[in-house]
């Protein structure tokens, strides 16, 4: 997977020489588990990473300040949903990967919970 991975960062570099610009949802830290970082690493790869939780969002700050001070790398801290909507992120707890109960990969599970939309009549 590794491999296939390596071959096609490497043609996507060569067939846009350099312009290639990446959405990641779920940003996580910005290296932790993270298929794209090393390419933005060896290629300087632009790009928006969006990352709800506040606290993942603080270290993906830290992992990419270089690349946000220089403009090639923005970050939202934001969750995407429709328009308008609000929603309730639900997240494994951290205590339980620092505890070890669960293994450091979870780190970055969650899910968006959008409140039940009212029944309505269009007139």
């Amino acid at each position: 997977m590794e491999e296939a991975r390596e071959a096609a960062a490497n043609s996507l570099e060569a067939h846009l020489k350099g312009n290639v610009h990446v959405l990641q949802i779920g940003a996580c830290d910005g290296s932790s588990f993270d298929p794209i970082y090393p390419f933005i690493q060896k290629y300087g790869w632009s790009g928006l990473l969006v990352e709800p939780l506040p606290d993942l969002f603080e270290r993906l700050e830290d992992t990419h300040k270089v690349r946000v001070t220089s403009g090639i790398i923005s970050l939202a801290n934001v969750a995407v949903v429709d328009e308008g909507q609000e929603c309730k992120m639900l997240r494994v707890p951290v205590e339980s990967i620092e505890s070890g109960d669960l293994p450091d990969w979870v780190i970055g599970i969650c899910e968006s919970v959008a409140p039940p939309r009212l029944p309505h009549t269009t007139v």
